[in-house]
């Protein structure tokens, strides 16, 4: 077989971490014929320099095919304007390709199966940041296949390391993270938004300031909205401008700053809004209400609210819907026990099991040995 690794958006750190091990170990597997590889030099914070190609020195089996510098940009926005580049893929006519693109269209179209590589976050649990997940629909938040066997017996396993569903009352929360008590509160998780964030193509949300006044126009002035930003913000990004806003709207926006605020926030607010970020799942796994925001359809076992116009203009939690929780375990099951790809543990095999949506036992024994082994977030 034949596997294709297309990487528009791929990070150094990325194809060190993560792709390498998997080129590594699809070049010892039999039932691979070539590994080919279409990457781009660096730009806006994504791409691959030369020198990060030495660590697959000796594989015999791969095969680099360069992107021309001068279509930079379309191949991160838009790859079908690459010249040359889908007779290039119709001429490998791949039977697998692993895609790491925020252009989910061009990849979509290409000769065999095409997956999306993508993130394996889910909070509350801890999950290595290695760890990936092949996803058809990307930001499809809760989706899982039907009558998947072994969702239930992945939840089972993953009970013993759980955090707890409830815990304090949501009261008492707020009142340790210096929220009011008596009035709404609303989550509001900010996205990473760095020049190399392609993927913000696919937020309805909106850049922050402008999702914030959006929300503050939408709900009474009696709602709080509880701000969390995406710690990668705090590294890359110039927030100042951002923060200097929040702190000028008075005592209807709190900047949230405790490394564990999300989680805090998920246990105790009316409400958390979700668009593309994996915060959902605290959300969802705390009981507290999600209003979607995004394009991309939500699980409908999540309850989500949809969109702002359903959502009323003081939310109450225990007003809204929650996820349901015998679905929310067994999404946890089948996200956690099942779909995982641990890089330097994952063979062709697995990886066609995977994107076809149909790990086995041993692809689950291997995900859960992990988790136990990292223990999960307790809450």
């Amino acid at each position: 077989m034949k596997v294709l690794f297309y990487l528009p958006v791929i990070t150094p750190w990325w194809f060190d971490t993560i792709i390498t091990p998997l080129l590594r170990g699809l070049d010892r597997d039999a039932a691979v014929a070539h590994v080919h590889l279409i990457i781009a030099q660096p730009w806006c914070g994504t791409g691959i320099a030369p020198q990060h190609l030495g660590a697959l020195a000796g594989l015999t089996k791969l095969r680099l095919h360069w992107v021309d510098p001068a279509a930079a940009a379309d191949f991160r926005h838009d790859g079908a304007r690459v010249p040359g580049l889908r007779d290039l893929v119709d001429t490998i006519a791949p039977d697998l390709t692993l895609a790491r693109s925020a252009d989910f269209a061009t990849p979509a179209g290409f000769p065999g199966i095409t997956r999306f590589i993508t993130e394996a976050a889910a909070p509350p649990f801890r999950t290595d940041l290695s760890w990936t997940v092949l996803d058809t629909d990307p930001f499809c938040h809760g989706h899982m296949p039907d009558g998947w066997p072994m969702a239930d017996a992945c939840a089972a396993a993953l009970a013993p390391i759980a955090p707890p569903l409830a815990g304090a009352a949501p009261g008492a929360i707020r009142a340790a993270a210096g929220l009011p008590t008596d009035r709404p509160v609303l989550a509001v998780p900010l996205h990473y938004e760095h020049a190399e964030n392609f993927y913000l193509r696919h937020a309805a949300s909106g850049p922050s300031l402008a999702l914030i006044e959006r929300l503050l126009g939408h709900f009474d002035p009696a709602v709080v909205l509880a701000v969390t930003d995406h710690p990668l913000n705090r590294l890359h990004v110039d927030r100042g401008d951002l923060y200097r806003a929040l702190g000028a709207m008075g005592d209807r926006v709190r900047l949230c700053e405790a490394p564990d605020a999300t989680a805090l926030l998920a246990r105790c607010a009316d409400a958390m809004v979700c668009d593309l970020s994996k915060s959902w799942s605290l959300a969802a796994w705390y009981g507290t209400p999600i209003v979607h925001l995004g394009h991309r359809p939500m699980a409908a076992w999540i309850n989500a609210v949809p969109g702002l116009a359903a959502c009323p203009p003081l939310p109450r939690r225990t007003e809204l819907r929650a996820s349901d929780p015998v679905a929310l375990q067994r999404w946890f099951g089948w996200h956690l026990g099942g779909r995982l790809v641990v890089p330097d543990q994952c063979d062709l095999a697995g990886l066609l099991r995977r994107a076809a949506g149909r790990p086995g036992w041993s692809d689950c024994t291997t995900n859960l040995s992990a988790l136990h082994a990292r223990h999960p977030v307790t809450a």
